[in-house]
């Protein structure tokens, strides 16, 4: 899932060729804009988005058309206030036209704000959270300013609880009572991916009997895990955009037992 999220930075850098076809008299120089984490608690996530442009942008070398492209990062370290005052500056100051990516949905609910005011247009964002969606289709003066590249946890995540539903049926797993704990990051998405996991899984015929919220980054889970454990909930489930938060979730739930 990671990996394609990714790959959206890369196609969207190719849409780069028509926003030149619309200004032909524009100087052959575009100054582009790559949004992502690349400090702070989700900075791996950041690498890879930064990683997988410039690798691209190599094989182009480094044109659009007869475009040359100027890349600036803007650092938006997991933080809306951050990235909104870093988004600000690339544009007054370094004289950005055009966005690309982006990590959080959270950030992206400030940042689009900026986009209109200053009338940059950005693509590939990949906060996904339905809220960024909402907001986008609530007034028409985001038409063209800002374009969304990953579907809200409804849509995306859907699968997921089909095939577990599927594997509670018909697989060597059988849970002795259908309940569920959900955990999610304390953010746009986070929300939204929990309330999707509560509308499914209670179609199914699951009950959700916790619900935990955490901080992006966060690394001990270890007294989150007992309280499940305790319960004898046979299904749990996490979402955090920080690799680290994820990987300390998984190692932590086989250390406290939890199966």
């Amino acid at each position: 899932m990671r990996t394609k999220r990714f790959l959206s930075i890369v196609i969207a850098a190719t849409m780069l060729i028509s926003l030149v076809a619309m200004n032909a008299g524009a100087e052959k120089v575009l100054k582009v804009g790559l949004m992502g984490p690349f400090t702070g608690p989700s900075a791996q996530s950041g690498a890879s988005i930064k990683n997988s442009l410039l690798m691209k942008l190599e094989e182009a070398g480094n044109k659009v058309g007869d475009y040359k492209l100027e890349i600036m990062f803007i650092d938006t370290q997991s933080d809306p206030a951050k990235a909104t005052n870093a988004y600000v500056e690339a544009i007054e100051r370094k004289g950005m036209q055009v966005g690309l990516g982006g990590w959080h949905s959270s950030v992206a609910m400030a940042v689009v704000d900026q986009a209109v005011k200053y009338k940059v247009p950005h693509m590939g964002g990949m906060g996904a959270a339905e809220t960024v969606t909402d907001k986008i289709k609530s007034d028409p003066k985001y038409k063209g300013y800002w374009f969304k590249y990953w579907g809200y946890p409804a849509l995306a995540t859907k699968l997921y609880f089909e095939f577990v539903n599927w594997a509670a049926d018909n697989s060597k797993w059988k849970p002795p009572k259908r309940i569920v704990a959900l955990c999610a990051e304390e953010t746009d998405w986070g929300r939204d991916w929990n309330k999707a996991a509560k509308a499914n899984l209670k179609k199914y015929g699951w009950q959700i009997v916790m619900e935990d919220y955490t901080q992006i980054g966060q690394t001990d889970f270890y007294p989150l895990l007992s309280k499940y454990k305790k319960a004898g909930v046979p299904l749990v489930t996490i979402t955090n955009t920080a690799a680290a938060s994820v990987s300390a979730y998984i190692k932590q739930a086989r250390e406290v037992g939890l199966k």
